[in-house]
This record gives C-alpha cells, sequence and structure tokens, in this order.
C-alpha cells in the first residue's frame, strides 16, 4: 500500500543509527537540493507501524525544509524482517555498507545470524530459498571473506572500545586484537589505563600476551597492567629528568677546567703501552711502504723488484694488526675494558680508523686482483 502520509507519524528506526551513519557534507546538500526543486521521488519505505526501513535522510531534509506530508510505501513486516530491510535497501542505495568499520561489524553479525551462515563460513539455514555463507556476508559490505571475518570480530569488544573504534581512535587491526581480550579483561584494561586512545597492533598484541601470563600465573590482569604502565612513567621521568640536566650542563659556562685523568689498573696500563708500541712501528713501515710504492712508480718492473714489492711489508704489518684485532673480537671482555678505559675522543678516533681500515683494505685488495689478471694476460 502507497500514499501520502504526515511527516510527524513517521519514526526513524531505533537501529538507523546503530548500522549507518547520517549523510552530510555535498552529498547532503546535494540531496537537499533535489527535493527542494523536485520534491521526493521516490517514496520511503515504512512498517504498518510507521517505522521507517528506508529513507531516513530524505525524512531530515523533509523536516528540514518544512513539508508536511511525504510518500510512502507501507510494508507488512515484522520486527525480524524489517531490520533486515533497514540493512539491504541502505546498502542498495548507497552502494556500500558503510565506512564506520564498527557499524560494518554490526552489518555483518547481523547479516551473519540474518542468513545463519556459521562461524566456519557454511550456512546452517537459508532465507528467501537459498543458502548464503561469509562470501555472500562479504560481498554486502564490500570486503574480503577474511577482512569480513576480522570485522566480525569487533563485535566481542565492550561498548567502550567500540566507540573508540567509530571516532577512529583505535585502528581496525588493533581494535581486533583486542577484541581476543575477555570482556572482563578489556574493562581491566579500561580500568588500569584510563584511556586507550591511539593503542596500536604492538600494544594490543601485549596486552593479549599480559593476559594470557596473568590468567596462567594466577595473578591480577588490571595490576600487571598498571606495574607496566608505572615502569613506563617511571622510565620516562627518568629520562625527562637526563634530559633536563643534559640541558642545564650545557647551557652553563664551564667555571673551571678540569683535565679529565684516566687512571686503569696497572697491568691493563701496560698493555695499552705495548699496543701503542707495536701500532707506532706499524704506522713507521706503513710509511716506508708507501715510499717504497711511490718509487716503484717511477721504475720499470723487474724480477728483483718484484722480490722486493713492499707487499711483503704490507703482509708482515696486516699479519700483526690481524693478531690483535683477533685477539679483541675473540675476547669481548678485553674488548670491552679497552672501550671502559679509553676516553670518547680516544675510542670515537679509533672506531673511525677501523672503518678507515676495511674500507682502504678492501680497495687495495680489489686492485690488487686487477693487477694480478693484467700480469696473466702478458
Amino acid at each position: 500500500m502507497s500514499g501520502k502520509i504526515a511527516i510527524k507519524k513517521l519514526n526513524p528506526h531505533p537501529k538507523n543509527t546503530h548500522y549507518f551513519t547520517d549523510v552530510d557534507g555535498e552529498k547532503y546538500e546535494e540531496m537537499k537540493r533535489s527535493i527542494e526543486t523536485h520534491g521526493i521521488r521516490d517514496a520511503l519505505k515504512v512498517t504498518t507501524a510507521y517505522t521507517v526501513v528506508s529513507g531516513h535522510q530524505r525524512l531530515r531534509i523533509a523536516k528540514e525544509i518544512g513539508l508536511e506530508a511525504i510518500p510512502v510505501e507501507i510494508l507488512d513486516v515484522d520486527e525480524w524482517e524489517a531490520e533486515y530491510l533497514l540493512i539491504a535497501e541502505n546498502v542498495e542505495r548507497r552502494g556500500q555498507a558503510e565506512t564506520d568499520s564498527m557499524k560494518k561489524s554490526r552489518i555483518a553479525k547481523f547479516l551473519q545470524e540474518y542468513w545463519g551462515v556459521q562461524h566456519g563460513g557454511e550456512r546452517a539455514s537459508g532465507q528467501n530459498g537459498h543458502l548464503k555463507t561469509t562470501a555472500d556476508i562479504a560481498e554486502s559490505i564490500g570486503e574480503s571473506e577474511k577482512s569480513t571475518r576480522r570485522i566480525l570480530k569487533l563485535n566481542d569488544l565492550i561498548p567502550e572500545i567500540q566507540t573508540l573504534v567509530s571516532d577512529k581512535k583505535i585502528g581496525t587491526t588493533a581494535a581486533e586484537q583486542l577484541a581476543y581480550l575477555t570482556q572482563d579483561e578489556q574493562r581491566a584494561l579500561l580500568d588500569a589505563k584510563g584511556d586507550i586512545s591511539g593503542t596500536s597492533v604492538q600494544d594490543a598484541k601485549g596486552y593479549r600476551s599480559q593476559a594470557k601470563e596473568a590468567e596462567e600465573s594466577g595473578e591480577d590482569f588490571a595490576e600487571k597492567i598498571r606495574e607496566l604502565e608505572q615502569k613506563i612513567t617511571d622510565a620516562e621521568k627518568r629520562a625527562d629528568k637526563a634530559e633536563t640536566e643534559r640541558d642545564e650542563i650545557a647551557q652553563k659556562e664551564p667555571e673551571v677546567q678540569v683535565e679529565r685523568v684516566e687512571v686503569m689498573p696497572k697491568k691493563k696500563a701496560e698493555e695499552l703501552q705495548s699496543i701503542q708500541q707495536e701500532r707506532d712501528e706499524l704506522e713507521a713501515s706503513l710509511s716506508r711502504t708507501y715510499s717504497r710504492l711511490q718509487d716503484l712508480e717511477k721504475a720499470k718492473r723487474s724480477q728483483s723488484q718484484v722480490d722486493q714489492s713492499p707487499l711483503f711489508d704490507i703482509l708482515r704489518t696486516t699479519s700483526v694488526l690481524n693478531g690483535y684485532l683477533k685477539s679483541i673480537a675473540e675476547n669481548p671482555r678485553y674488548a670491552d675494558d679497552l672501550a671502559g678505559y679509553a676516553n670518547d675522543e680516544t675510542l670515537s678516533k679509533s672506531i673511525a680508523e677501523l672503518s678507515n681500515l676495511e674500507s682502504l683494505a678492501r680497495q687495495t685488495s680489489s686492485l690488487l686482483k686487477r693487477e694480478e689478471t693484467v700480469i696473466l694476460e702478458n
């Protein structure tokens, strides 16, 4: 049955905002201009109790522009069927179920129940003459089957967290992880933290892990979260304090210049002195090698020159250096001692020299290989 009915007799469906977000912005203004110019051309669909199942945005506009009566089509359906039509009609008219992940999750949940689709994706019973699966739900909400199963999980969130998802204060993936917590654990989490806006996927997985540990150990989950939060807060305070102290020191002009004196055990001092002496000898040997390389560059190659090649000096030098580096590399504690007794400047220069040595060694090795190839071709 169809005809016109007074607007004051019509009632929005109580689940409309539960499943759908009102149209706004330019799209709403476009609909409004069309109705102002041409009137409502598509009748609203309502139940025999005058509950709107399709046409909530048209009803909003009609009230806003002052219409007193609008065309309707009256459907003789029960509440269950009316709720299904509310979803089906809106999805068809809008071209998609909903952009709000939480509302999309509720739509998927209703369709799952209405079509009798079991959690495994099969169907327990059929509606409207044919059986449905998770693939049909996915098609209705515009998602893949895998994504639909994840979205359905959001229905296990408590209302407070569902609101955060709708307000985009928690992402869908992080919210799905939180949904694996029991409702008591979710409430305990809110009680412990107060606000979980901005929870990352990593955070949510961490809460799941904490909940599992609490369950296995018999600890209170909320208390465990509070302890974790306190540790984080304390660490942040210590970091802030250290940062503040560093800034204060940097701003002060030193009144007295104090020369830093390094103190170390006698044995370590002797070892370092020995290493420094060897380093000086290596530097002298490398200097001689470099000088001989320059001389050889100006002379023709001969067998005698090959026999006296500076490579022998390089070989000796690198062998000694490799021995020291190997002893340090194989004994991390010795390396820690060396670093611990050196000032920042010495440590920084040592690391830089080793890095430079590695680069030069690679370049020299590459050059030697190329020269060897030329000799073989001759």
